[in-house]
């Protein structure tokens, strides 16, 4: 299934969430991050640590960007205040903690998210308290004959290799940008490898120095030919660029753009990507590492979720394994969400017999055209030819071809995609503001 859900309003004061999680804790989390942003940052890997590292928790990252004015939309905190009102006090017993957790906490939204989709398809759920040992999230009718055991799993967007990247890259673009700015060298360099090594970054950042000294641009081998370095100059010593030209050139997640602007010409930034000046930048410098994009290290940790959930489920009933995909945007998922599907339904083909069912789901916030806020979702169910407890074919799940499981409006995707205001609902008993 393929949609674009329209979400109903939501209080802003979201006091659900507020009572879960604990507002002064939120408040002063929030805090906490204004702070350390307007902190003048070095950019070294420590001072990277506590300012960025403020913003890890995704609740925390969303209330910071609306107390600052960069975004007016909180659509993780909507889902999850209407997630959690429907589950009212059928909560997991550890959620507290969990969802303070900066590593934990995308997680069990993911879990609450499934859980609530499932009450409001009229399942009760019974949560599973972790005893140490193996279980899966959650049993769904638990006092039925139909009962189901279910095991969530989030693909983890940082595998080994962006890891790798992750450390690299602080600790990189810190010196390199030192040397430019020592040796005057205003240029736009980026690094590209399969591979990134912490213990090459002395060795990388020199031979990158030296040949901006010596030329305007290039491409050229660095590291024995494990890395490749573009780049080239944007100004001379002291010289400028407009701002406009300098918020052209892109950044991506690991990459950095500085320069001096006259504190007249700073400005808010009017939507994402906007300048954060006008006027000239004198000095400007842009450094980035590109990591290639390998869609199958995507699928191997997808792999990876269902080979340890099925060893979760409970036996003597079936048992569903929801695995949110994880993209961080709706782009990707056109081009991988078929492929990682292809590969599931192969595993599950040499075995995985406690896996009745696989849901992949996708599910990332986006805008129509003309800027409207919404949700962007797909998702599939991927039964087991041979499965030990075989899954109703009649039981509603999200995930399905004709459950509605998050609340709103939802809109067939041609329809949704080209922004027009007379959107066609994807149900007919579909009606704007439905719950």
């Amino acid at each position: 299934m393929q949609a674009f859900v329209v979400p109903p309003n939501v209080p802003r004061d979201h006091a659900t969430v507020r009572s879960v999680i604990g507002g002064d804790w939120l408040d002063r989390r929030v805090d906490a991050a204004v702070r350390a942003m307007k902190q003048k940052n070095t950019f070294s890997p420590s001072a990277i640590g506590m300012s960025l590292g403020r913003l890890t928790h995704p609740l925390v990252a969303e209330l910071f960007a609306l107390k600052r004015g960069h975004d007016d939309q909180t659509p993780y905190l909507d889902l999850l205040e209407l997630d959690l009102g429907k589950l009212q006090r059928n909560l997991p017993t550890d959620l507290q903690p969990r969802i303070r957790s900066d590593d934990a906490a995308p997680k069990v939204v993911h879990e609450l998210r499934v859980a609530a989709g499932l009450a409001r398809l009229g399942h009760q759920i019974s949560w599973l308290p972790d005893e140490g040992k193996k279980r899966p999230e959650m049993v769904v009718d638990p006092d039925s004959a139909d009962a189901v055991s279910v095991e969530c799993k989030k693909r983890d967007r940082r595998d080994g290799y962006e890891k790798n990247a992750g450390r690299f890259w602080e600790h990189f673009q810190y010196a390199m940008r030192l040397r430019m700015e020592e040796d005057g060298l205003n240029y736009w360099a980026k690094v590209v490898a399969e591979d990134f090594r912490l213990g090459d970054v002395d060795l990388i950042v020199k031979q990158a120095i030296e040949l901006l000294r010596s030329n305007e641009s290039g491409s050229t081998p660095l590291g024995e030919g494990r890395y490749e370095l573009e780049f080239l100059r944007l100004a001379d010593r002291g010289g400028s660029i407009p701002s406009d030209v300098f918020a052209l050139i892109p950044r991506g997640v690991y990459g950095i753009n500085h320069g001096e602007v006259d504190s007249g010409d700073l400005r808010v930034p009017r939507f994402e990507g906007d300048s954060f000046s006008e006027g000239l930048v004198t000095n400007p410098r842009a450094i980035r590492l590109e990591l290639p994009d390998d869609p199958t290290r995507r699928i191997r940790g997808v792999l990876r979720n269902l080979k340890t959930a099925a060893q979760q489920l409970l036996l003597g009933m079936p048992g569903l394994v929801y695995i949110d995909l994880s993209f961080g945007s709706w782009e990707p998922e056109a081009s991988d969400f078929e492929s990682i599907a292809n590969a599931v339904a192969a595993e599950l083909g040499r075995g995985h017999r406690r896996v009745s069912a696989v849901i992949l789901l996708a599910i990332e916030p986006t805008r129509l055209a003309d800027g409207f806020p919404g949700w962007w979702i797909r998702t599939e169910l991927i039964r087991h030819p041979n499965p030990l407890y075989p899954l109703s074919a009649k039981l509603p799940i999200p995930g399905d071809e004709s459950s509605k499981w998050v609340p709103g409006q939802w809109m067939r995707p041609a329809r949704a995609a080209t922004g027009a205001g007379d959107l066609a609902p994807l149900f007919p008993w579909d009606e704007p503001g439905t719950q």
